[in-house]
């Protein structure tokens, strides 16, 4: 099987390594139904002045920034799934926002991905100019806020929560049986 480059196709072929897995093909399908290769562009300056405030966040730590950011501005949805750098020629698991429809990505670093300092988004206008990662690729799926939220104090830790969204509440729902609170509002996903 040949495909062309892309996470749509990269996710279509782990499906079909997969294939003899009916739970895996299920999961790689949902993925594939919610979500679209977006890529990461400039913020409007509105929107730049409305997140001046975010604070710190860490690079590699894409799951603990993106869903404290979620869960502290209402506003700001938590995504879930891989990301494509223009500097790294493979696809990553990750993590990142959207805010009024824009990739908000506060890990991923604007510059050197060998840099491991901490920055803030007060930096933002001064890396947009230097370098944007304007041409980085992701591909991914909302997990709603209440969900994340909820996971975190539960698992006492920040993690993917993509795998446990999709068997604890995407799973029940396609089986018509009871799904948790939790899983907030389910009729924007395909099935």
């Amino acid at each position: 099987m040949e495909l062309e480059p892309g996470l749509t196709n990269y996710i279509k072929g782990i499906k079909y390594l997969k294939r003899d897995n009916p739970e895996y093909v299920a999961y790689y399908d949902f993925i594939l139904n919610n979500s679209k290769e977006k890529k990461r562009g400039p913020l409007t300056e509105e929107a730049e002045k409305e997140l001046q405030n975010l604070g710190k966040y860490p690079i590699k730590e894409c799951y603990r920034n993106a869903q404290t950011l979620s869960i502290c501005n209402k506003d700001i949805k938590y995504i879930e799934g891989w990301v494509e750098p223009t500097d790294i020629p493979i696809p990553i698991e990750h993590a990142w926002n959207e805010y009024k429809g824009k990739i908000i990505d506060v890990t991923l670093k604007q510059r050197n991905a060998t840099d491991f300092s901490i920055w803030d988004v007060s930096e933002l206008r001064k890396e947009l100019a230097e370098r944007t990662h304007e041409d980085a690729t992701y591909l991914g799926v909302e997990i709603p806020t209440i969900y994340v939220a909820k996971s975190v104090l539960k698992l006492k830790m920040h993690t993917t929560l993509l795998p446990h969204f999709f068997f604890n509440c995407i799973v029940p729902k396609k089986r018509n049986e009871l799904v948790p609170e939790e899983c907030g509002d389910m009729k924007n996903y395909k099935f």
